[in-house]
């Protein structure tokens, strides 16, 4: 346009050349603005008329004296001879007016600036996402056909055939077919495609936008140049299977899908993720083993694919993962054994690969793994004996070796061989259901951090030690061993829980039990020398939840101070020799599901305060020599399911009010003697004197 306006000036210039004091008119056109008029029609198509017209007009003014006046009016002729052809001579007319020059300079030189700011806006555009196929899928389909094979591609039932249509048809943003953002946005549609069988996920937070990036849609997280590097998709209820297109996500580095519906295998292709450091797909339902090129993931910390189907033993590729600081693979279907390579995982500080059916014993390597604080491999088939070190067990802060087939005695030692006291880290030891013997080392008592000890379900022997100074201890479960000796007068001051059932204890309950204020549970059914009366101290243990001293040998009268136990839910103390009343202050046991005073020598009547227990749903008062009537009070026990007050001395029939309860189908199980007349019941049992509903009393 500048060059189009330069060469116009010159025109104009053109028009207004005149001859020396020749006065020019301004109302008429001159005859050099004709003869312009007529050279531009000359030059564009001249003809041969035109063309020996002007020769003529030439040779006349060549003829013409130089000096010789113009007439009034008259302009100097502007026309040269080239070539045979008449021109308008703008060289002479550049040479006459320098603004005619620069306006022409100028518009070539923008000319040329133009043209640089057109070419370099062109490489600019290549390099953005644009439109890179004009001609539809076919560019599309040979495109990824670099990612997926174009048998998957073209099949209208594969995740894949989906996402290739969405990128033709709906997706907006069209990256250049060369761009890393291409493969990375196809591995994410393929994605949503592969996990929403049978309908989308619970929340899908804009995925599939075909107007926004990647990046911004949900549970996404990117890298500064647009790079995915974080998916975090946790129970979003999705279905289906991970597709092998994920490796094309080369950035990522936390990839988290808990709780979901995930199957199939795990796909070898996962093993281009080398960027990966986290992995969490736990709580699915994948199948299959791992894949030998988990390996190549050298960069993984974290991974857990715990409560799924996976099967198969560890690969060797397994043990190349050196950077791994957690792994949980529990609750799966892994078998064989543990290798000793396990040491090339220096950096792993937490392991659980309970639940499984892994066999053989505990590798040696195990121990050189310093930096291993928590060891979980209960629920497997591991046998053998434990290392001899003390330092494998106390070392670390939690390690669980229950229902394995053990065998030995657990290694005993003192703090020298040990190293130092501070070494003695261990907080949770559990090692119930093996068939571990002897002693329960005396070296438990320097273990100032335990909190949880769980020796239960072994074959130990001797007695408790003394562990007065475990003042962390808070759970201490011993039950079904055979240990033996009288219970300790000083017991850890937190403890919680105490569950010493099904040994070989002896003597009384020391008085010093009610110092236990933080006690919820406390059981020792089943120890038959156990002797002596409930200490009323008991009573004074407010955060008691659950008694059971079944199957002893106590005395004396049961302590009304058991009544103040307002969160008391459950009371047993069948099959014990307790005389006496029943007091009736255990009305106030409002919290009671389960009250079992059966089988012992209790007198007196059912209190009628037994009416205040509204949420008990298990009386058991059979087997003692109660007396009177049965309190019509009961029947306001709504939630009752079980009565059982047979095997006493009591008179009189059975309420109506009761009977009641089991047409409001609560009430299951009703047993009394057949000398009660109970409408709602059935005939006494063959044999019996007892009656029992479904049967009928005679």
């Amino acid at each position: 346009q500048m060059f189009g306006r330069a060469f116009g000036a010159a025109r104009w210039s053109n028009r207004n050349v005149q001859a020396p004091n020749a006065p020019r008119r301004s109302d008429e056109e001159t005859p050099a603005n004709q003869a312009e008029d007529g050279i531009s029609n000359d030059i564009s198509s001249p003809s041969e008329p035109q063309e020996e017209q002007q020769s003529q007009q030439q040779s006349q003014q060549q003829n013409q004296p130089q000096n010789q006046p113009r007439r009034e009016g008259q302009e100097q002729p502007q026309f040269v001879v080239v070539e045979g052809k008449t021109i308008n001579s703008i060289g002479n007319l550049m040479r006459r007016d320098k603004r005619v020059v620069a306006l022409a300079v100028a518009g070539l030189l923008m000319l040329l600036a133009n043209a640089i700011l057109f070419v370099v806006f062109i490489a600019f555009m290549m390099t953005k996402s644009v439109p890179s196929s004009p001609s539809g899928i076919k560019d599309i389909t040979d495109a990824l056909s670099r990612y997926t094979p174009t048998s998957i591609l073209n099949n209208p039932t594969t995740a894949q055939h989906d996402a290739l249509r969405w990128m033709d048809d709906v997706d907006e943003l069209h990256h250049s077919f060369d761009s890393p953002l291409f493969p990375q946005r196809y591995a994410m549609v393929v994605f949503y495609f592969a996990t929403t069988e049978g309908g989308g996920w619970t929340n899908s937070l804009s995925w599939l936008n075909p107007r926004t990036s990647e990046c911004d849609w949900g549970f996404v997280t990117c890298g500064d140049f647009g790079e995915v590097t974080r998916i975090n998709i946790d129970a979003n209820d999705l279905k289906g299977f991970l597709p092998p297109e994920l490796s094309l996500l080369n950035y990522l580095r936390h990839l988290s899908l808990n709780e979901n519906a995930l199957d199939g295998r795990l796909t070898a292709a996962m093993g281009s993720l080398t960027s990966l450091e986290t992995l969490h797909l736990s709580e699915n339902f994948l199948t299959g083993e791992i894949p030998v090129t988990i390996g190549s993931l050298t960069n993984l910390k974290l991974l857990h694919l715990s409560g799924n189907r996976l099967r198969g033993t560890f690969p060797m590729s397994f043990y190349d993962l050196t950077s791994l600081t957690s792994l949980d693979l529990s609750d799966n279907e892994f078998n064989g054994m543990i290798d000793e390579s396990l040491s090339q995982l220096s950096s792993l500080n937490f392991m659980d690969l309970s639940i499984n059916a892994l066999v053989g014993g505990l590798p040696k390597s195990l121990a050189s793994l310093s930096r291993l604080e928590f060891i979980h491999l209960d629920d497997n088939e591991l046998v053998g004996d434990l290392p001899s070190s003390t330092k494998f067990l106390l070392s670390r802060v939690e390690v669980t070796l229950s229902s394995n087939y053990f065998t030995g005695s657990i290694p005993d030692g003192t703090l020298e061989n040990v190293m130092a006291g501070s070494d003695l880290r261990i907080e949770r030891l559990d090692m119930k259901s093996n068939k571990l013997r002897g002693p329960i080392p005396k070296i438990f008592r320097d273990l100032s951090s335990l909190q949880h000890l769980d020796l239960s379900r072994n074959l130990l022997t001797g007695t408790i030690p003394d562990l007065a100074n475990l003042d962390s201890l808070e759970s201490l479960m011993l039950f079904e061993n055979k240990l033996s000796g009288t219970i300790p007068k000083s017991l850890p001051p937190k403890l919680n829980k105490i569950d010493m059932q099904d040994n070989k204890f002896v003597g009384h309950f020391p008085t010093e039990i009610g110092l236990l204020t933080h006690l919820q549970t406390i059981s020792f059914q089943n120890n038959n020398d156990m002797n002596g009366p409930i200490p009323t101290e008991l009573g004074l243990l407010s955060n008691l939840e659950i008694v059971n001293f079944n199957y002893l040998r106590l005395n004396g009268q049961i302590p009304k101070e058991i009544s103040a136990l307002s969160n008391l839910r459950k009371f047993e103390v069948y099959g014990n020799t307790f005389s006496g009343t029943i007091p009736p202050e255990f009305g106030q046991l409002s919290s009671l599901r389960r009250l079992n005073l059966g089988g012992n020598s209790l007198t007196g009547i059912i209190p009628p305060t037994f009416g205040q227990l509204v949420n008990i749903n298990d009386l058991r008062l059979d087997g003692n020599d109660l007396t009177g009537d049965i309190p019509a009070e009961l029947a306001g026990l709504a939630k009752m399911e079980k009565l059982q007050i047979a095997f006493n001395k009591l008179e009189g029939g059975m309420p109506q009010e009761i009977c009641l309860l089991k047409e409001s189908g609560n009430l299951e199980l009703l047993r009394v003697d057949c000398s009660i007349t109970c409408d709602c019941c059935g005939d006494c049992e063959t044999g019996t004197e007892l009656c029992s509903m479904g049967t009928r009393c005679r």
